[in-house]
């Protein structure tokens, strides 16, 4: 049986942190592990426990305006064919019956549109890094 893929929620206060693991496990059920994690230092050791197959970077910072956090990988990037259609729904990468693909469509949707931030993907053959920009004080 392969492995299932793992999820992990991560916050320094444990009521919300049981409430996103519920809700989780409520949305996906059993086909994922659901790990909870009250630190970022939580998390990684979750994820240094897992088999390796690549190498995945959070980086956070913060500007004089907004917040950003950037995630990337090593892989071999997001295809040249679904470059300009990443973000609609129903775009995947994955095989057949593994990917919905509405995740990034709505990542997208809620950054740009409840908070007013951007997301984007610089990607090529060397890895992709997901960048969010999330404003401190909202344009409403």
């Amino acid at each position: 049986m392969p492995a299932r893929p793992v999820l992990i929620t991560v916050d320094d206060d444990r009521a919300v942190s049981r409430a996103v693991a519920r809700d989780l496990r409520r949305h996906h059920g059993d086909r994922h592990r659901i790990v909870r994690a009250e630190s970022g230092a939580d998390a990684l050791a979750v994820l240094s426990e897992l088999p390796a197959r690549g190498e995945l970077t959070l980086r956070t910072r913060a500007g004089d305006d907004a917040v950003f956090v950037e995630v990337a990988d090593d892989g071999t990037g997001v295809p040249e064919d679904v470059r300009g259609s990443f973000f609609d729904a129903f775009v995947t990468t994955e095989p057949t019956g593994a990917g919905s693909g509405l995740g990034l469509e709505n990542a997208r949707r809620i950054v740009e549109r409840r908070h007013g931030g951007s997301l984007s993907y610089p990607t090529g053959p060397e890895g992709t890094t997901f960048c969010v920009r999330l404003p401190l004080r909202p344009s409403r």
